[in-house]
């Protein structure tokens, strides 16, 4: 019998134990700005046993990427894992933050459901070309959490901008 899958994580948060922080996008011309998106992409690695020595193989040797036996990864896997996965997903999220301004990105759910759709979509196939064409994971899952300016200064402003209106409006 097979293996079960094992799930793998690709944490692009900035937290601790994440493999990179959160990938910078720039908003459309209309308003750009840099814009941080964290995302979290979980997917299985294939329970195939043949794929699975080719997988080892063909790129588990090219980039000495490995698991090891206590859940801890080499600096290898997380190059692996950015080759196949982390390029792939910048690439989409550069495509979908160029039809929106940043202030959509930052708050307007859409963005993030479009950012979601869009990388759940490109992703299987992507990860597959940078494979040989081999679908070595599967079953993606993407959680796009809240975006923020990259630029302090644009959400102070934002926030001054609030207050403001609320104080005027408090004075009516």
């Amino acid at each position: 019998p097979d293996p079960p899958a094992r799930q793998i994580s690709w944490d692009a948060t900035g937290d601790p134990g994440s493999e990179r922080g959160p990938y910078v996008v720039v908003s459309n011309a209309k308003a750009p700005a840099d814009m941080n998106v964290p995302v979290v992409v979980t997917f299985d690695l294939t329970s195939d046993c043949e794929k699975l020595k080719q997988f080892h193989r063909d790129f588990g040797t090219k980039y000495n990427g490995w698991l090891n036996e206590d859940g801890t990864v080499s600096d290898g896997w997380v190059e692996l894992l950015n080759y196949v996965i982390g390029q792939p997903l910048q690439d989409t999220l550069n495509g979908v933050a160029q039809k929106y301004t940043w202030q959509q990105i930052w708050n307007d759910e859409q963005a993030r459901t479009e950012f979601r759709n869009a990388l759940l979509t490109s992703l299987p196939n992507a990860s597959k070309a940078r494979t040989n064409g081999v679908d070595f994971f599967t079953n993606f899952q993407v959680t796009v959490l809240k975006p923020t300016p990259v630029n302090p200064e644009l959400k102070a402003a934002i926030e001054r901008e609030q207050a403001a209106i609320q104080n005027a409006q408090a004075t009516q």
